[in-house]
């Protein structure tokens, strides 16, 4: 019974060690101990993600904002009367951002469990 169990926990997390660590070998190949085993393992991709693209541009002032409105009046006679138009131009993106908390990449095939 508990044979049958640890084949099927086998099939079930292969695919993700081979995503994380790349090709290992059978427990049952040639006599590897599991120490030597995690002596091997390297980790080909990490399932924390570190950094990101940030959302926000600087201006011409310095100023750090995700948009950028100028206000055009309509007539000098009547000064309650403008519009607000989006500016494009001189516009810098603040560029990679990174976490101080690293998060979990969204297509991680992996359950997270808490036992309370």
């Amino acid at each position: 019974m508990g044979n049958s169990t640890a084949r099927g926990v086998r099939k079930l997390v292969s695919p993700v060690t081979k995503v994380f660590y790349g090709n290992t070998p059978e427990s049952g190949d040639s006599g590897v101990s599991a120490d030597s085993l995690c002596r091997q393992f390297k980790a080909t991709a990490s399932p924390f993600v570190l950094t990101r693209t940030s959302s926000m541009y600087f201006d011409e002032d310095g100023d750090l904002a995700h948009e950028f409105y100028e206000e055009i009046p309509v007539s000098a006679s009547r000064k309650q009367k403008c519009y607000m138009k989006k500016i494009y131009r001189n516009l810098e993106p603040q560029g990679t951002i990174e976490y101080e908390i690293p998060r979990l990449h969204p297509n991680m095939p992996t359950v997270i469990y808490q036992v309370t």
